[in-house]
C-alpha cells in the first residue's frame, strides 16, 4: 500500500513535547451535551511557547493559564478542526521540566452512531439518556481537549455531575469518600434534581483508558479473595431487570480473577473491579482501568444466549481483566504497538478457554478464525496488500482492531514460544512486565526481552513475521528407507501475500504407525528457516502409516501434505491419535471432493463411504464428530478462495451426496440420539452435543424430504436452548419447504426481545441461499426493532449477507452490496469494511467477475470521499491498488 494513503504513519509517531502528569476533570452531563472543565498539569520535554491539544468535534470555550496563586490568565487558542487540534499560545517560553497548568472549558455533543468518545447507548424505558464512552485509541479528544497519546500516563481526579434520575455516574479510580462517603453520587445542595460524585485515580493512566458512563443499571455485587488474602469488590452493572443474567458471568469473573493471579502472579490493585453492560459498540469489550465495558449480548447469560456467545463470554471476561496487567499496567507506546498488548492477552485468553472447554475444540475455533473468508487474516493477506502486524500506517486507529492483530499476531507469539521453549518464553515475558511496570513499552522493547533470553538470533523471525506482509504455504513429504531404518522428512515453503525473505517456522512432525500410535523415534519440533530442508530420523523401526503435521501446534499459514494419498488421508481420519489431525485430513479430502464437483465429476466413492462410518462411530467426541460430518465451502487450498460462488454451489451439491450416502433413516436416528440430553448437562458436554445436532441438521436439510423437514421443525419447536432453535431454523431456511417462512417468522418473534439471540437470528436471515433473501433483509430493516446504527444489528445482518456466497455474487447481490456500503459509510465504517472485504480478492478473480467487482469498487471509491469515511475509502483504494 502506498504510504501517502495513510493519514497516520508509524514514522510520524513521536512523543508529545510535554508530558501530562495530572488531569483534574469536571464533567456536567445533560441530555444533549456534556459541559466540561479540566485542569491539565504538564511538564515540557523541551522549551515551548505553545501547547497543542487533540480535540475532535468539540465546542471550545475559555482557556486559562493557572498561576501558582490559583488565579487564571486567559490564553489565546486556535482550533484547527481539520487537523483535530487546538493550539494554545502561552504568555512566554517555558523551559524543560517547568510545570504548566492550563484550564480548558469545552462542550461535547454525543451522537448515536459515532461510537467513539462519548455516545448514546440504548436507554432503558423511562430513564434519562444512557451515555457511555469508548476512548481507545483517540476517543477522549471527543470529550475534552487533551494530549491524546498512549504515553500521557498521569493521575486523575474526575468529578461527574448529572441528573439524579441516573442510578450511576461512573469513572476510573476509587470514590473520594470525603465528598461521597457511601460511595454513591450525592445530590447537589442547591439543586437536588442533580447529583455528583468524584473519583480519584492515583495510578497513572493514559487518556485512551478513561471512561465516563451515565446510565441506569441494576447491580450484582460480590467479592473475591486472592490466594494472598487480598479482597476485591466486584460489580456487574446490567440493564434494569436483568440481574439474573449476570449470575453466571459473575462466577466466571471470580474464577478468571483467581486463575489469572495463579497463572501470572498478578494481583489487581484497585478496590473495585466493575463490569458494565453496553449494548452498542464496534468491539466486544474495552478495558477502562477498573471499569470493563462488555457488549450486553456477551455480558449476560440466560436461556437465549447462544453457545458461541457462552464461549465468547468466558473469553472476553478473562481477556479484559488481563488487560489490567497487559495494557493498563504496562501500556503500549502508540497504536502501532497495540499488537503486542492484544497478542499476549489473546494467548492468555486462549489458555483459559482451552482449560475450560478443552484444547481440541478451542484450537479448531482458532484455525477457523485464521482461515475465515471475510475478515480472517489469511484472506486479508491473500490480497497481497495488507497483513503486516506492525503497521506502517492507518487512516483511523480502529483499523488496527482486526484479524491481523487478534488472530495472526497471537499465532506468531505462539510460534515464538515453540521456537525458544516455554521456559525462556515465560522468562522473557516476566522480564518485560517487570522492566516496564507502570510505564510504556514499544515493539522493540518487547522484542528485546526475547532477544536477551534466546540463544538463537531471533531477528530473522521477527522481521518476516512482524514487519512484512504475507505467510508461508508449507509443503511436507517423507520417505522411509527400511534398510537404513531412516525416515527422511522434507519441508519447503512458498511465500504468499507479499514480498520478503523466508519465514522461520517451528513445525512439529510426528510419525504414526499402523495401530494409530505415535512413534517416539520420529517425533520432533523441526525449524524451517529457508526455502527447503530435509530432516533425517534414525533408528525408526518401521514405515509410518502417515505423518501428523503439527496438528494442534501454533502455525500461521497454509500446509499441503505432498506424500499423502487419499488412502492415507482416510486412514488418518480413522485412526490418528490427534483429533485435530483427523479433522484436517477430512478437510483435505473435502477439498478433493469440491474440486471434483467443480470439474463436473462425482466425488470419490471412498470419501462418501466415510460419512456413514463417522456417523455410527461411538468413540468420537461429539464436537469432533460434528467437524468430521461438516461439508464446508471453505477449502484448505486457498487458491480456490476467489471462486466463492462456485465453492458454495459445489458444497451444497456435496451435502446432498453425503446425506444420500448416510441414508435418511440413519441420519434421523443419529439426530434423535444427539438431541437427547441428560438433566443438568454441563456446558462442556452440551455445546459439542448441540454442534453435532447442527451438523446432522444440515445434512437432513440437504435431503429436502418431508420426513427430514418434519424432524427439523420438531427440533425447532422442542428446542430448549437458543442454539437448538437457531440451528433448526437455519437448516429449515436452507430447504425448499413451504414451512420455512413460518418458522423464520416465529424465530424472529422469539428472538427480538433478546440482544444476543436477535443478532444470531439476523445472521440466519442473511444466510438463506434463496433469492428472496434480499426481501427478507429489507423486511428486517423496516422492522421498528432494527437499528442500522446499532453495530450488533448491522454487523449481524450485513456481515451475514456479505458471507452469503449463494446470493452475493448475483445481479441483485451486487446491487445490494453497492447500496449497503454507501448507506453504511455515514453510519458505521466498521460494518461497511466487513461488506467490502467480500471483494478484497478482486485481483485473483476470473473474468468477467473480476471486471464487475473492480467496476463496483471504483464506483464506491469515487462516491465515498476520504474526508467523509477515511478508513472505508482507504481500504477500497488499497484493494484497487490506487
Amino acid at each position: 500500500m502506498r504510504k501517502d494513503v495513510f493519514k497516520y504513519t508509524r514514522a510520524g509517531c513521536q512523543r508529545p513535547v510535554a508530558q501530562l502528569t495530572h488531569v483534574d476533570l469536571d464533567l456536567r452531563i445533560y441530555d444533549d451535551r456534556v459541559e466540561g472543565r479540566e485542569r491539565l498539569r504538564l511538564l515540557p520535554r523541551i522549551a515551548i511557547s505553545k501547547i497543542e491539544l487533540d480535540a475532535q468535534d468539540l465546542e471550545i470555550g475559555e482557556t486559562k493559564l493557572v498561576l501558582p496563586d490559583g488565579s487564571g490568565r486567559s490564553l489565546a487558542t486556535l482550533y484547527i478542526k481539520k487537523a483535530n487540534r487546538v493550539v494554545v499560545t502561552l504568555p512566554r517560553a517555558y523551559q524543560k521540566g517547568e510545570e504548566i497548568v492550563i484550564e480548558v472549558n469545552a462542550v461535547c455533543r454525543p451522537t448515536a452512531n459515532v461510537l467513539d468518545g462519548l455516545y448514546y447507548d440504548t436507554t432503558p424505558p423511562g430513564a434519562p439518556p444512557q451515555m457511555i464512552s469508548q476512548c481507545q485509541q483517540w476517543g477522549f479528544q471527543r470529550i475534552m481537549p487533551i494530549i491524546d497519546d498512549c504515553t500521557a500516563k498521569c493521575t486523575w481526579r474526575t468529578r461527574l455531575e448529572g441528573s439524579s434520575r441516573y442510578t450511576h455516574l461512573i469513572s476510573n479510580g476509587d470514590v473520594l469518600r470525603s465528598s461521597n462517603p457511601d460511595g454513591t453520587p450525592a445530590p447537589l445542595a442547591n439543586n437536588p434534581s442533580r447529583m455528583a460524585i468524584t473519583y480519584v485515580n492515583t495510578i497513572p493512566m493514559p487518556p485512551y483508558l478513561f471512561i465516563v458512563a451515565a446510565g441506569t443499571w441494576d447491580v450484582v455485587s460480590d467479592t473475591v479473595k486472592t490466594d494472598s488474602g487480598r479482597e476485591i469488590h466486584l460489580e456487574y452493572l446490567v440493564p434494569p431487570g436483568k440481574t439474573e443474567g449476570a449470575r453466571i458471568p459473575m462466577e466466571i469473573t471470580k474464577d478468571a480473577v483467581l486463575w489469572q493471579a495463579r497463572r501470572l502472579g498478578y494481583e489487581y490493585r484497585r478496590e473495585c473491579y466493575r463490569t458494565i453492560c453496553m449494548e452498542k459498540s464496534n468491539f466486544g469489550g474495552m478495558e477502562n482501568v477498573g471499569n470493563t465495558t462488555v457488549i450486553t449480548e456477551a455480558a449476560l447469560i440466560d436461556e437465549w444466549t447462544t453457545d458461541a456467545r457462552l464461549v465468547y463470554a468466558h473469553g472476553v471476561i478473562v481477556h479484559e481483566f488481563e488487560h489490567n496487567h497487559c495494557g493498563s499496567d504496562v501500556t503500549m507506546e502508540s497504536p502501532f504497538d497495540m499488537w503486542l498488548n492484544e497478542a499476549y492477552t489473546v494467548n492468555i485468553e486462549r489458555e483459559y478457554l482451552q482449560e475450560k472447554f478443552g484444547h481440541d475444540p478451542m484450537r479448531l475455533d482458532d484455525l477457523a478464525s485464521m482461515r475465515a473468508p471475510l475478515n480472517g487474516p489469511l484472506a486479508v493477506e491473500d490480497g497481497g496488500k495488507m497483513g503486516r502486524i506492525v503497521r506502517e500506517g492507518f487512516n483511523h486507529p480502529d483499523e488496527v482492531v482486526d484479524g491481523v492483530t487478534y488472530v495472526k499476531a497471537p499465532e506468531v507469539l505462539g510460534m515464538l514460544r515453540a521456537l525458544i521453549g516455554d521456559e525462556k518464553y515465560g522468562q522473557a515475558t516476566s522480564n518485560y512486565f517487570e522492566k516496564h511496570k507502570g510505564g510504556n513499552a514499544n515493539t522493540e522493547e518487547f522484542l528485546d526481552c526475547f532477544r536477551e533470553v534466546s540463544e538463537r538470533d531471533l531477528d530473522p523471525f521477527f522481521h518476516e513475521w512482524l514487519f512484512t506482509t504475507g505467510y508461508p504455504e508449507l509443503h511436507g513429504s517423507y520417505r522411509y528407507d527400511a534398510e537404513m531404518r531412516e525416515l527422511t522428512v522434507a519441508l519447503s515453503q512458498l511465500r504468499h501475500g507479499g514480498k520478503g525473505g523466508w519465514f522461520t517456522v517451528p513445525f512439529r512432525v510426528t510419525a504414526i504407525n499402523a495401530q494409530g500410535r505415535p512413534m517416539p523415534a520420529a517425533d520432533k519440533l523441526l525449524v524451517l528457516d529457508g526455502e527447503h530442508a530435509e530432516y533425517v530420523f534414525k533408528d525408526v523401526s518401521e514405515a509410518p502409516a502417515f505423518i501428523d503435521w503439527n496438528s494442534g501446534g501454533a502455525f500461521y499459514g497454509a500446509f499441503r501434505d505432498n506424500s499423502a494419498t487419499p488412502e492415507q488421508l482416510a486412514k488418518t481420519v480413522r485412526i490418528s491419535p490427534f483429533h485435530i489431525g483427523r479433522v484436517e485430513a477430512m478437510r483435505a479430502l473435502g477439498d478433493d471432493a469440491i474440486k471434483a464437483v467443480m470439474n463436473g465429476t462425482r466425488p470419490a466413492a471412498e470419501w462418501l463411504a466415510m460419512f456413514p462410518e463417522i456417523l455410527a462411530d461411538e468413540s468420537l467426541p461429539d464436537g469432533i464428530k460434528a467437524h468430521l460430518l461438516t461439508v464446508s465451502e471453505e477449502m484448505l487450498d486457498r487458491s480456490f478462495l476467489p471462486l466463492a460462488a462456485e465453492r458454495n454451489t459445489a458444497a451444497r451439491k456435496l451435502r446432498c451426496n453425503v446425506a444420500a450416502a448416510c441414508r435418511e433413516d440413519a441420519l434421523l436416528a443419529a439426530f434423535a440420539k444427539a438431541r437427547r440430553a441428560p438433566r443438568d448437562e454441563p456446558l462442556t458436554e452440551a455445546i459439542p452435543r448441540r454442534s453435532l445436532c447442527n451438523a446432522i441438521a444440515k445434512l437432513l436439510a440437504a435431503t429436502d424430504s418431508g420426513r427430514a423437514v418434519a424432524a427439523l421443525v420438531e427440533y425447532f419447536e422442542a428446542g430448549k436452548s437458543a442454539s437448538d432453535k437457531l440451528y433448526a431454523a437455519s437448516a429449515i431456511n436452507s430447504t425448499n419447504s413451504t414451512l420455512r417462512a413460518g418458522v423464520m417468522e416465529k424465530l424472529g418473534s422469539q428472538c427480538r426481545g433478546h440482544v444476543a439471540a436477535y443478532g444470531a437470528y439476523l445472521r440466519v436471515v442473511a444466510s438463506s441461499p434463496h433469492g428472496d433473501v434480499f426481501d427478507s433483509i429489507a423486511r428486517e430493516e423496516a422492522d421498528p426493532g432494527y437499528r442500522m446504527e446499532h453495530p450488533g444489528h448491522s454487523r449481524s445482518l450485513y456481515g451475514g449477507m456479505a458471507a452469503n456466497n449463494a446470493q452475493l455474487w448475483t445481479e441483485r447481490g451486487f446491487e445490494w452490496a453497492r447500496a449497503t456500503i454507501l448507506k453504511l459509510a455515514d453510519v458505521n465504517e466498521n460494518v461497511a469494511l466487513i461488506v467490502v472485504s467480500a471483494f478484497q480478492l478482486v485481483d485473483t478473480m476470473r473474468e468477467p467477475l473480476q471486471g464487475r467487482v473492480r467496476a463496483l469498487l471504483e464506483d464506491l471509491e469515487a462516491r465515498i470521499p476520504a474526508d467523509r469515511a477515511p478508513s472505508l475509502h482507504g481500504r477500497i483504494a488499497t484493494i484497487l491498488g490506487s
